[in-house]
C-alpha cells in the first residue's frame, strides 16, 4: 500500500471522527438550551410525568406505610 493510500485513509478516518464528535457535542447541548423535565414536577410539568408526558415510577417512596407505622 502506498503512503499516499495510507495517509488519504487515515485523513479520512480522522474527519469521520471528529464530525462524529462534533455531531454528538451539538446533539448534548442542543437539548439542554431549550430546558426539559427529566422527572417531572417542574412548572412545566404536571408532577409525576416526564416531558414526554409518560408516568414516572417511583423507585423508593418517601413517607412510610401507614399499615406499617408504628411509633
Amino acid at each position: 500500500m502506498s503512503s499516499f493510500l495510507q495517509s488519504l485513509i487515515a485523513a479520512s478516518l480522522c474527519l469521520l471522527a471528529g464530525a462524529y464528535l462534533a455531531f454528538r457535542a451539538y446533539r448534548t447541548f442542543a437539548k439542554r438550551a431549550g430546558g426539559s423535565c427529566g422527572g417531572g414536577g417542574c412548572s412545566a410539568c404536571p408532577s409525576g410525568e416526564n416531558a414526554a408526558g409518560a408516568k414516572v415510577k417511583t423507585l423508593l417512596p418517601l413517607e412510610m406505610p401507614k399499615e406499617n407505622a408504628k411509633l
